[in-house]
């Protein structure tokens, strides 16, 4: 295994080390934003029905990242799953929701669901014919397995949850695949010089992207992906270790400039799911203030790299120009965190200390200083966060955000009308020109 997946796998299982944290400051609240596990490439290569799809792998890396929480969380998670005090929330691809039950399955595994049945079998035993099993399982599961509801928002809830939902934001499809100004034209000259040296190696460059050449940055991250996520499968194209950190810096370079070359449109892409995880912490922040017991102290959102990255981005924990030195082996004095890795997670932990609640920030088990004032911590207090987050996000409303960055704004029914009208007019004016015309001119000709 090459030392760049090696990395990959062991950003999952960094241990946190929680600053002097004491057991009179226990955990109150905790959301975790994570991305997917290991899935099949999305492009060429592999069967339709897999693209995308989480490989058994990602399960694994999940059902780890699930496990971390819990022993990171010892003392914050109970036994038993509790519906009213867990919010599981995913995209709505396949591979989101398998991850998010793979990460729960590791804080809630077989045994969870452990009490046993007291109702009467003839209550649970479905009434089909033939139907005669002899069932002896005191659980309402083999090996007291729990299943956890996991849940999605609706298409027109939140547009940029779901990957990079071009179908829904036109708009952002177009501003992310163009790369004609000076900055674009250089990532496209690094990334082909980069393609011829991947060709060298004997790799079909054309069968993954339809082309020997690069014409915009999301061209390379689409073939970087199919490298990468290859990897995760067991296919080895030969590359040295030398290469893969090239081509995995170049894929984060690629989708940085991509997605969040122009700081207005990465602050749309955080700010409908950002006001959701802004919403979580207002709700905790109340029940906690009132010693209401009564409020969802666990959220997982699953998501995708694009989520993830987004955050660093805006956070200042990554640049493009950190990138790029990095690629050309320039020192950089930036944060450059790369492109997050299969189920990279960022942790929002909420905890009292003398009285305040407090929340700390973590990437990978990494604490990182968010928001923080103050030279000896790295947590800061709910109201900066939240105040500091808010920077982050951009403050119209919903439907002129989405008109501006996403869609084009819908044409009222008078609007419509009007210009149905206007249309009609014009063509019973160019037709009524015409025919006085030809009957001028068949008068000429008598």
């Amino acid at each position: 295994m090459s030392n760049i997946l090696n990395f990959l796998v062991k950003s999952l299982l960094i241990v946190s080390v929680f600053a002097g944290r004491t057991k009179d400051q226990p955990t109150k609240f905790l959301m975790v934003l994570a991305r997917h596990g290991a899935r099949y490439p999305l492009a060429a290569g592999v069967s339709q029905n897999q693209q995308g799809e989480l490989t058994e792998n990602g399960l694994r890396m999940c059902y780890l990242l699930g496990k971390y929480i819990r022993k990171t969380f010892s003392d914050f998670f109970p036994q038993k799953f509790d519906y009213n005090k867990n919010w599981i929330m995913a995209s709505g691809y396949p591979r989101t929701q398998m991850s998010a039950q793979a990460v729960m399955l590791g804080i809630y595994d077989f045994g969870s669901l452990n009490e046993e049945l007291k109702v009467d079998k003839k209550y649970y035993t479905p009434e089909w014919e033939g139907f005669n099993i002899d069932d002896k399982l005191k659980t309402p599961l083999p090996e007291g397995f729990q299943p956890i509801p996991v849940h999605s928002f609706q298409s027109d809830e939140n547009f940029l949850f779901n990957s990079f939902n071009f179908d829904l934001c036109p708009k952002f499809k177009s501003y992310a695949m163009k790369s004609s100004d000076k900055e674009g034209q250089e990532l496209l000259k690094l990334a082909n010089e980069l393609i011829d040296e991947i060709k060298k190696t004997g790799f079909n460059v054309k069968e993954i992207i339809g082309s020997e050449t690069l014409d915009n940055a999301v061209d390379f991250y689409i073939l970087a992906d199919y490298i990468v996520a290859s990897k995760f499968i067991g296919k080895d194209f030969g590359f040295d270790e030398k290469l893969y950190q090239k081509i995995y810096l170049m894929y984060s370079m690629t989708m940085y400039y991509a997605f969040f070359k122009d700081s207005e449109f990465t602050k749309y892409q955080l700010t409908e799911l950002g006001r959701a995880i802004l919403g979580y912490i207002e709700q905790a922040k109340t029940a906690i203030s009132k010693k209401d017991a009564h409020f969802t102290e666990f959220v997982l959102l699953n998501g995708h790299d694009i989520n993830l990255f987004n955050f660093l981005a805006l956070s200042k924990l990554t640049s493009y120009e950190c990138l790029k030195n990095a690629y050309l082996g320039q020192p950089s004095k930036d944060n450059c965190y790369q492109m997050p890795a299969y189920a990279a997670s960022i942790f929002f932990e909420m905890f009292e200390n003398n009285g305040d609640l407090m929340i700390s920030t973590f990437y990978n088990g990494e604490e990182i200083d968010f928001c923080s004032s103050k030279s000896d911590t790295k947590a800061c207090s709910v109201n900066e966060f939240v105040t500091k987050f808010k920077t982050l996000l951009l403050n119209d409303e919903v439907s002129v955000l989405r008109t501006t960055y996403c869609v084009e704004p819908e044409m009222s029914k008078n609007t419509m009308m009007l210009a149905i009208l206007g249309f009609n007019v014009g063509v019973i004016l160019v037709l009524s020109f015409l025919i006085f015309r030809f009957k001028k001119r068949a008068s000429a000709a008598e």
